[in-house]
């Protein structure tokens, strides 16, 4: 079983360590901050979080910095704002 409070993912050159993240990320219900920083983020993956975040009930900080997120990805994040009552922080730098 894993117990994670605090987690940050920076990706050099390989996003394959941004799924098998958010596949932990889904299974956890103790994680309260998260950092997301590198070019090899993008919509897909903030669309993917989009949907953890829906049903989340711990998280309370997101950030993502120098990603590729764009105004899909955006959207959709913000949209699951809609459901999500825990999230007190969502950050965005230097996107796209």
């Amino acid at each position: 079983e894993l117990h994670l409070r605090y987690a940050s993912l920076s990706d050099e050159n390989d996003d394959s360590k941004t799924k098998i993240f958010l596949e932990i990320f889904r299974r956890n219900t103790s994680l309260q901050s998260l950092k997301l920083s590198g070019r090899y983020t993008n919509d897909t993956d903030a669309i993917l979080f989009a949907e953890i975040l829906k049903f989340n009930t711990s998280l309370s900080t997101l950030k993502f910095k120098d990603t590729n997120i764009r105004d899909t990805g955006t959207e959709a994040l913000a949209l699951s704002l809609k459901v999500n009552s825990t999230l007190t922080q969502l950050s965005f730098f230097n996107l796209g």
